[in-house]
């Protein structure tokens, strides 16, 4: 399971990604990450490791708004993200004609 508290960005700097108590629980009960805190400044290169299943991919979901988490907030650039982007969600009026070779 993945939590910590980690303040990556220095005073002063516009922070970009702001992740405030971020928690997340699947349906069947298993806790993917924990209380997590985390602050991006413009410009910061920062790295997500950790071991095999600890909920690396869960909270870059949760970040992208692919994966609503169950406690905590996620703002990018001053925005809450709250839903899934307008433009990667699956509407059943779209649809992919097969392209045709040559």
């Amino acid at each position: 399971m993945l939590g910590w508290i980690a303040d990556a960005a220095p005073w002063g700097r516009e922070q970009v990604l702001e992740i405030k108590g971020l928690g997340h629980t699947y349906a069947d009960g298993h806790r993917a990450i924990d209380s997590v805190d985390l602050s991006v400044a413009r410009g910061e290169l920062v790295s997500l490791v950790g071991p095999s299943g600890c909920g690396k991919s869960t909270l870059l979901r949760c970040v992208a708004g692919l994966v609503r988490p169950t406690e905590g907030a996620v703002v990018v650039n001053g925005e809450p993200v709250s839903d899934i982007p307008s433009d990667l969600r699956w509407s059943s009026r779209t649809t992919r004609a097969p392209s045709s070779p040559g």
